[in-house]
């Protein structure tokens, strides 16, 4: 790598740091503030409702990502058009082609790593986030351990090992006795809370007796709620909180047991794009900056332009996941049709 590349790498890095830090600096405010209603409940203090917006902020920075490229790309070239340092390196034989290869070599270092501590080290963080702020909230009656709870009613033992978005739970087992001595024992790797039933998929029952065990599976089966449907959706974990992997997995057994899963699978492959988009937002902001000569713009003008590229992106992405949920549309096709409009477009404005 020569001495101009590594200056350009830099540039980019410095802007990219920067426009990050500033971004998540104005998000986590916000959630903070999202969170000052809760402050006072239970044992959530202002120092736990900190804790959770700095444990959550990977994953708003991960979301960003396309629009914080597009802003650090469009914010370094400028300020070298700026400075007439892109007149300078094309004087002394610096090609366009090399410049989108330092680009294409910077947004690699910068989109892969974040993409991969995102399903990793951040997802790990936010249900730890998402653990310390239930364990204050909890109200009596229910303990919480990890991902899930123990709850008593009666004679009867229930324990959920997680609970997930749009009621669903996995990991049930509900525990019946009869005094001292275990009667029923029920278990289930998936199910449903409803306002009216529990729905339980490939249900095992053993029912015991002094001399016997009679054990019976139920591909599905229907108990009466052990818990109000409010109390369950509360501790619900956001399936945004889910890596990749653990989503595949719940997405393909809920598809089993009859569910509806498009918002899972969308999101799936809306993760799995995610990168991509980012790259085609750093060469779209390229484009607007390919000619040396081209007359100065003012900072803010850039920026402006930049945050509202970001918010078509934003309102484009959700707009054809609506029409995908809607229309039944492959998710796949919903999720890569941003990155393939906007690849026609920069092929468009570089031949123009």
């Amino acid at each position: 790598m020569s001495t101009f590349d590594r200056y350009l790498t830099q540039n980019f890095w410095k802007f990219f740091l920067f426009i990050s830090f500033a971004f998540l600096l104005l998000f986590d405010l916000f959630e903070l503030l999202n969170q000052l209603d809760q402050i006072g409940q239970g044992s959530y203090t202002l120092a736990k409702a900190l804790l959770f917006v700095l444990l959550t902020s990977g994953h708003k920075l991960l979301d960003l990502l396309p629009v914080i490229t597009f802003l650090a790309v469009l914010l370094s070239l400028g300020q070298l058009l700026d400075r007439n340092e892109l007149l300078a390196l094309e004087a002394l034989g610096y090609t366009r082609r090399r410049l989108a290869l330092v680009l294409v070599l910077s947004l690699i270092f910068w989109t892969v790593p974040l993409w991969g501590l995102s399903e990793t080290l951040f997802k790990g963080a936010e249900k730890k986030a998402w653990q310390i702020k239930n364990k204050a909230l909890a109200k009596e009656g229910l303990t919480l351990y990890g991902e899930g709870f123990w709850t008593r009613k009666g004679d009867t033992f229930l324990k959920v090992e997680r609970i997930l978005d749009d009621g669903f739970l996995s990991g049930i087992e509900l525990f019946r006795f009869k005094g001292q001595v275990l009667e029923e024992y029920l278990s289930a790797l998936l199910g449903k809370a409803t306002s009216e039933y529990w729905l339980l998929w490939k249900a095992k029952q053993r029912i015991i007796f002094a001399s016997k065990v009679e054990e019976k599976t139920w591909p599905k089966v229907r108990i009466p709620p052990p818990l109000p449907i409010k109390r369950v959706e509360t501790f619900a974990l956001p399936a945004e909180y889910l890596s990749l992997p653990e989503l595949f997995k719940y997405s393909r057994t809920l598809a089993a047991g009859g569910q509806n899963v498009y918002r899972y699978e969308l999101l799936i492959w809306q993760r799995i794009a995610t990168p991509l988009l980012a790259f085609v937002m750093g060469f779209l902001a390229l484009g607007f900056n390919k000619d040396p000569l081209a007359r100065r713009k003012l900072l803010f003008t850039r920026v402006a332009g930049g945050l509202a590229g970001g918010l078509a992106i934003y309102l484009l992405r959700e707009a054809l996941a609506h029409a995908g949920r809607v229309f039944s549309l492959p998710a796949p096709l919903v999720a890569f049709l941003p990155v393939g409009l906007i690849t026609l477009f920069i092929f468009y404005q570089w031949r123009k």
